[in-house]
């Protein structure tokens, strides 16, 4: 049988002996959801290509109420305005070219749509953009950044226009006359920690892309590569080496000279003159990233390796700290150490003891975070501005991809303070194919045009095949009554037990 799985996490790595447990336990808090199940078979074939499993929910933003829905197999789905998924495809895997590994890590992670979708006379009417792998050798195309030889596979972000933005297939053939452009290409090494993610900004209507470290070193503290980077580009503009796309003249390192570079090979640092795109950087594998619709503010959540998942509200030009720290704790990577501790001045042998890691290196702390006692893959999502649920008005709501706790968990927190409680499902939920009514999967979350919130789930692990059961699904307002609810989240309680030592990501 064929093995798949999906750009978020990395290989499985099995600690040896269990985790420590670096920050307390997550509070089951006394906020309520429930879960309707909007859209099932996203991970069955359709016309003989297989979808894998759903990866990315968006938004078509022009008031019809679609939803577009990507798959880790290059098939893009639709949900129309009524709810209903559309038996056509808005993309077929032939079209999109996307190839997933028999095993390892990639596959369609993410969807955007120009913020001029749907405004006539625009340069963004019609148009969204796709993240696709493809065959290593590109079919002989060099890549604009990344090694051009022994590449695994290449990561290509795509503008797709339709000439009419109401339809719902891309078309290339006459009377329709649909086009697909090529932004950039990422040359791969290594089937992890890809390209992954894509968002608009809501104030600049700007593109950016988030990549990870390609499991290469300390590059994602070098910004001289898109390694471990999130990146900022004018899907319209031509000012770029391959003439493509813009370059923002207002990005953190254009025309800024140069900044320094540490490492073990250089511990003095070098100075280094960073990529015109890079927007930020130190990040490991920054798999789900989007804007606050009402403040602007961007967060990623990126997956950690020895025992951090975090969240980070990204500033322009700052660094993330991978590889050097993992969330708020020292790793050690980048300094010869493995051990993930916390990151004290006296540990810090650079700074001679006087400083932390983070000051000595200027390096930004994460808004969340929580360690693998607690889960094994950060799902970043959205700080809520719907009106659904009215409890979680301001807050960040994520989630954790599950795996081994035996399910999923979803969390809710304040971006001012950094603390975060786990929300509960109310019983009259639906039960997922597990039995439970969190999936044993999250994938993704994903927002509407009116802040309501969705989620991206599967039951059986798409490195198995991902069989039928990939669903989206709606987080539509508190479950009530409160009562019953607190049975729920005993249940919940009960399932979070760990059984075993549990993967690092």
């Amino acid at each position: 049988m064929k093995r798949w799985w999906f750009s978020a996490a990395v290989v499985w790595l099995w600690a040896a002996g269990a985790a420590a447990q670096h920050f307390p336990p997550i509070p089951l808090g006394e906020r309520i959801v429930r879960l309707d199940r909007v859209a099932a078979g996203l991970a069955a074939e359709i016309g003989g290509e297989e979808q894998v499993a759903p990866t990315d929910i968006v938004p078509f933003p022009d008031g019809s109420g679609r939803l577009a829905v990507a798959t880790l197999g290059g098939v893009v789905r639709v949900i129309d305005g009524s709810g209903q998924l559309l038996a056509a495809p808005l993309l077929t895997g032939a079209e999109t070219g996307v190839v997933v590994p028999a095993s390892g890590e990639y596959g369609m992670t993410a969807i955007a749509f120009d913020p001029d979708f749907a405004s006539p006379a625009s340069p963004g009417r019609g148009t969204f953009y796709t993240i696709n792998p493809v065959p290593g050798d590109g079919g002989g195309t060099i890549p604009d950044f990344g090694p051009s030889d022994f590449q695994n596979h290449q990561d290509v972000v795509t503008a797709w226009t339709l000439t009419d933005p109401a339809r719902n297939q891309w078309n290339p053939d006459p009377p329709f006359n649909d086009t697909q452009r090529e932004l950039f290409r990422v040359g791969r090494q290594t089937q992890i920690h890809n390209v992954v993610a894509l968002a608009v900004g809501p104030e600049d209507g700007l593109l950016y892309v988030s990549s990870g470290d390609g499991s290469a070193g300390d590059s994602p503290q070098d910004p001289r590569t898109v390694a471990g980077t999130v990146l900022r580009i004018d899907p319209h503009g031509t000012n770029s080496a391959n003439g493509k796309y813009g370059i923002p003249p207002d990005n953190p390192f254009v025309g800024t000279g140069t900044i320094l570079f540490y490492s073990l090979a250089h511990p003095l640092g070098i100075p280094i003159d960073p990529l015109d795109e890079v927007f930020a950087y130190g990040f490991r594998s920054p798999y789900r990233m989007h804007f606050d619709s009402a403040t602007g503010d961007l967060y990623v959540g990126d997956v950690g390796q020895s025992d951090v998942e975090e969240v980070n509200r990204v500033l322009p030009g700052k660094n993330y700290g991978w590889n050097i720290k993992e969330g708020s704790l020292r790793s050690g990577l980048d300094l010869g150490s493995s051990r993930v501790e916390p990151d004290t001045p006296a540990l810090n042998t650079w700074s001679g003891g006087t400083q932390t890691l983070a000051e000595w290196f200027d390096l930004t702390d994460p808004v969340f975070e929580y360690d693998h006692d607690e889960g094994v893959v950060v799902v970043g999502g959205f700080v809520y501005r719907g009106s659904a649920l009215p409890e979680l008005a301001g807050r960040y709501v994520f989630g954790d991809l599950g795996e081994q706790q035996p399910t999923a968990r979803l969390f809710s927190g304040d971006p001012a303070t950094g603390a975060f409680e786990e929300l509960r499902v109310a019983p009259n939920s639906f039960e997922f194919s597990n039995g439970e009514l969190l999936p044993t999967r999250l994938l993704s979350i994903g927002e509407d045009l009116d802040g309501e919130l969705f989620l991206a789930t599967v039951a059986v692990d798409p490195r198995s095949g991902g069989g039928v059961d990939g669903e989206v699904v709606a987080v539509p307002e508190p479950g009530r009554p409160v009562l019953a609810a607190v049975g729920a989240a005993m249940a919940l309680l009960l399932r979070r037990r760990r059984i075993g030592c549990g993967p690092a990501a």
